[in-house]
């Protein structure tokens, strides 16, 4: 989940309190940040390794580390070290949507929107917001699931749209889902669509009013 609705320019270590001070620490923190960004997650995990030993106390770590193992494949492991950032800053949403996106791929779909509540609880973020609104319609709450959907589209409709279609069609796409729980899935999307475009519709309305 990186990106996450923020502004990249500036980079992840603008939205934690606890910066590296050091002009080194810095540097170590920006080349994790662009050693991820580019998928190279080998190179990541061992610059988050050298930044951990020369600052042990930040959190933002965590998060490149856990999601560069998440990339190559091992969640479980990906999970135990998004808790080890967790543990260490238990107020930083990013650790816990990150955590959440991990549980969604795992099919732990309850336990992901435990983390991802958790999450939306320090930063009403976007796609921590859809993702919530795709595990509730995974443990078939539809009410539920229009909740966050909403929530989401208030903050930006298209933007909405976009990400709940990516994780729906990236689950459909994979097969795993039982002919049942497939039909459900098709006919919960049918009905996010329709919510959407209602809220698209009435922000339409908005913005022509607010021309007049």
């Amino acid at each position: 989940m990186a990106k996450e609705g923020k502004d990249n320019k500036k980079g992840f270590g603008d939205i934690i309190e606890n910066s590296p001070k050091s002009e080194l620490e810095d540097a170590m923190l920006n080349k994790c940040e662009s050693l991820f960004n580019d998928g190279n997650f080998d190179d990541t995990i061992q610059c988050c390794i050298a930044l951990e030993n020369k600052k042990p106390d930040i959190s933002i770590t965590h998060y490149y580390k856990g999601m560069s193992i998440y990339n190559k494949g091992n969640l479980d492991e990906a999970i135990v070290e998004l808790e080890k950032g967790i543990k260490k800053d238990p107020t930083f949403w990013l650790l816990h949507s990150a955590k959440g996106l991990v549980l969604y791929r795992k099919g732990k779909y309850d336990d992901a929107l435990k983390s991802l509540n958790e999450s939306l609880k320090y930063e009403m973020d976007l796609s921590t917001l859809v993702l919530a609104g795709v595990c509730a319609i995974m443990t078939q709450n539809n009410v539920l699931a229009e909740g966050y959907i909403k929530k989401a589209a208030n903050i930006d409709v298209k933007t909405s749209a976009e990400i709940f279609d990516s994780f729906i069609s990236a689950l459909l796409a994979a097969g795993a889902l039982p002919a049942d729980m497939q039909k459900k899935v098709e006919t919960a999307r049918q009905k996010m669509k329709e919510e959407i475009s209602k809220l698209e519709e009435i922000e339409k309305i908005v913005r022509k009013k607010k021309k007049k």
